[in-house]
Formats: structure tokens, C-alpha cells, sequence
């Protein structure tokens, strides 16, 4: 599963992995200097969002 992507790019999982790196480091710039539009928890400095229902494990786990 974890493969999925690098196979329906044409590439490597290594490069797919280094490819999103790359686009992580290249935008971390905009990205920190960006306003968040989501709340923050002051205690653990997670953004917080609202579904429409609770999430489940099962939930994340198909992410």
C-alpha cells in the first residue's frame, strides 16, 4: 500500500520519498510565515479541527 503512490508516479519509493522532502523543505519558508486559519492548542501546538463527527481509530487508520 505504502507503494501506491511511487508506482502510479512511475518511480522509486526512495526518490518519491525524496521528491516530498525536498517540496517539505522548499516550502517551509511560505508555510512558516503563513497565518495559520485553524486554532492551535496552546498545549501541545497541534492544529485543532472540527468534524462532523467524532473521529475513530478505524478512521485513521484508512488515512
Amino acid at each position: 500500500m505504502k507503494h501506491a503512490l511511487a508506482h502510479a508516479q512511475c518511480t522509486s519509493f526512495s526518490k518519491l520519498l525524496l521528491d516530498l522532502a525536498r517540496r517539505g523543505l522548499e516550502s517551509a519558508n511560505c508555510v512558516a510565515n503563513a497565518v495559520p486559519v485553524y486554532r492551535v492548542d496552546p498545549q501541545t501546538g497541534l492544529g485543532v479541527f472540527r468534524s462532523g463527527r467524532p473521529v475513530t481509530l478505524d478512521d485513521i487508520k484508512t488515512l
